[in-house]
């Protein structure tokens, strides 16, 4: 009888333990897939920030030469009119 209660209680504990272990290895699966998802969702945020960064160059880009054009053209007008003055 006693070698029955001591069968029972190492099964108990065996069984415990088997579902402790069970639920730790739960956990670990639903970290890494936590920290999957994570991963995945920074890279699909830095594509985005990237693309809008290259969006905003190119809006630079253009600014900037529409105002080399800008200046370009005042230039040429000061110089015309700088010719002709002189030619006066």
């Amino acid at each position: 009888m006693l070698g029955l209660f001591f069968l029972f209680r190492s099964y108990h504990f065996k069984l415990k333990a088997s579902q402790q272990r069970h639920l730790l290895l739960v956990g670990e699966k639903n970290e890494v897939e936590l920290q999957a998802s994570l991963k995945v969702e920074e890279t699909a945020r830095l594509r985005a920030e990237r693309k809008l960064m290259r969006e905003r160059l190119d809006r630079l880009e253009k600014e900037l030469l529409a105002g080399t054009l800008q200046v370009e053209e005042k230039n040429t007008l000061l110089q015309d009119l700088k010719e002709k003055l002189d030619s006066l």
